[in-house]
């Protein structure tokens, strides 16, 4: 008797099988630090830069590897822009998909429309200025 792949395959031809039903999955809700969390784990850090990547983690609703994957031009800290050729005005970051040293990704697939741009509080803005 012929096992299924042999019969999916005839005389030369070759079929790919298909699952016909898909599973779905129910998309959980991920749990978001209080704010209180937030300060505990910035309390925590011991330098300027860990409690920068802090408040871009809590305030920007950044992820770890598009945290880690930002460079300086991609910061846009002050209340105009334009001047740079940036369309957007106000206190932004851009998250670009780009191949880094450091080999982090940002998750999306493509990167941001010129004009798109992640807004970010006075209080990111405040962390990435102060020397603590």
């Amino acid at each position: 008797m012929a096992s299924l792949a042999e019969e999916a395959c005839g005389e030369g031809m070759s079929y790919r099988l298909k699952a016909r039903q898909r599973v779905l999955v129910p998309r959980k809700r991920r749990d978001r630090a209080t704010d209180a969390e937030a300060v505990g784990l910035f309390m925590a850090c011991h330098n300027a830069r860990d409690r920068f990547i802090v408040l871009l983690l809590a305030r920007a609703g950044l992820r770890c590897g598009t945290a880690a994957g930002l460079r300086r031009e991609d910061m846009r800290f002050m209340p105009d822009c334009t001047a740079l050729g940036c369309r957007v005005s106000s206190l932004h970051l851009h998250v670009l998909r780009r191949e880094n040293a450091n080999g982090a990704w940002a998750k999306r697939q493509q990167s941001a429309a010129p004009g798109e741009a992640e807004p970010v509080g006075f209080l990111v803005v405040q962390g990435a200025w102060a020397r603590w």
